[in-house]
């Protein structure tokens, strides 16, 4: 049976709800695996009638690609290079539909991608609900994600890695909680509150903790961010990823941990929590220096040029419901009654 991934149709629904946003940078390759299912996802939603590609300057034949064998796809070219953050903002702001479907070049949904995210969007509190990624081969990568203030630092903790290393010792065993701390592009967001919230901030250009900073800004206003473990969507990360293919590993590496400051800086209210972070800087500043890890400086020193933005930042914020205490405790959840934690789910398949 010849289905929509075999002939790339994009079925008219009897209502359009969903759009689904793919970013994409010198992506050819990737879109040519991955672009089928997201076109059959979307024929097979039944409620989308819109897949934009926002193209992020590729130099590449990405633009051509998509002319000639997927004309039904709108293609959004930009002008200049925004990365994948500035083509978040620019996809979600044209986007025709209430619903946008976010995902990177490199994942493959289900065909149920969208059904499946779209039940938890029914509550009007819901802000983004997130698929579990997964290989090729089948391993969990990414599912619930749980941010812990731990020792004046922030950490990430992912139950797909519930049983290794400090992730087996950090993540909570013992609480039950379906909030999700979003993370990467693949899930289904409320529009008009994206677009309230001013979208990804750019003080995080050009990559990394965008994304968490989005989620405490949804949070401060009440909305939910959940995972619905049961959707799962395929990421050729090592073979087709963005970053990895594109910049140098050390640089990467002092964004990352820039970044890991900003977002600190830019959220974090508790006077006990800003002291540890104190400490944690004070710390890793000296022990930095004795042992050469320049690349500590790199980044603390790139995080404080942007210290003013970050000030400005704090000052404008409004309309908040929840303090950084509220949200930790309510995003750990409630403790468990009787056995132990669920484990991650495993899918034995291939894409």
């Amino acid at each position: 049976m010849v289905n929509a991934r075999q002939e790339g149709r994009l079925t008219e629904p009897a209502e359009g709800i969903v759009s689904f946003v793919v970013t994409n940078y010198n992506g050819s390759r990737n879109l040519k695996r991955c672009l089928p299912y997201v076109l059959e996802a979307a024929a097979a939603s039944g409620v989308c009638d819109d897949v934009l590609v926002v193209d992020d300057c590729s130099s590449d034949d990405s633009l051509e690609l998509l002319r000639e064998r997927f004309p039904q796809v709108r293609v959004l070219a930009l002008d200049t290079r925004s990365s994948f953050l500035g083509a978040c903002n620019a996809g979600f702001r044209a986007a025709k539909n209430p619903l946008v479907a976010l995902l990177s070049n490199d994942m493959a949904p289900e065909p149920d991608f969208v059904t499946k995210l779209l039940k938890h969007l029914k509550n009007p509190d819901v802000f983004a609900v997130q698929a579990t990624l997964v290989s090729p081969e089948g391993r969990v990568e990414s599912e619930r994600n749980i941010g812990r203030f731990l020792f004046g630092n922030f950490k990430m903790l992912n139950t797909a890695k519930a049983n290794r290393g400090l992730t087996r010792m950090l993540l909570p065993q013992d609480r039950d909680s379906s909030y999700s701390l979003y993370s990467g592009a693949c899930g289904l967001f409320d529009r008009a509150k994206f677009l309230e919230l001013g979208g990804l901030d750019a003080i995080y250009l050009p990559f990394y903790w965008e994304d968490a900073d989005l989620c405490f800004r949804a949070w401060r206003r009440g909305w939910k961010t959940l995972s619905e473990p049961g959707c799962f969507v395929y990421h050729f990360h090592e073979e087709l990823g963005t970053i990895r293919n594109n910049f140098d590993k050390g640089f990467v590496r002092t964004v990352e941990r820039r970044n890991r400051f900003l977002f600190l800086w830019s959220n974090i209210d508790n006077p006990a929590h800003l002291f540890e972070h104190l400490l944690y800087l004070l710390v890793n500043l000296i022990f930095s220096l004795f042992v050469g890890r320049f690349s500590f400086y790199r980044s603390f020193g790139q995080a404080l040029m942007r210290l003013p933005q970050v000030l400005r930042k704090r000052r404008e914020r409004g309309n908040d419901c929840w303090s950084d205490d509220q949200i930790f405790a309510t995003v750990l959840g409630q403790r468990r009654r009787g056995a132990g934690a669920e484990k991650p789910v495993v899918i034995a398949r291939a894409a």
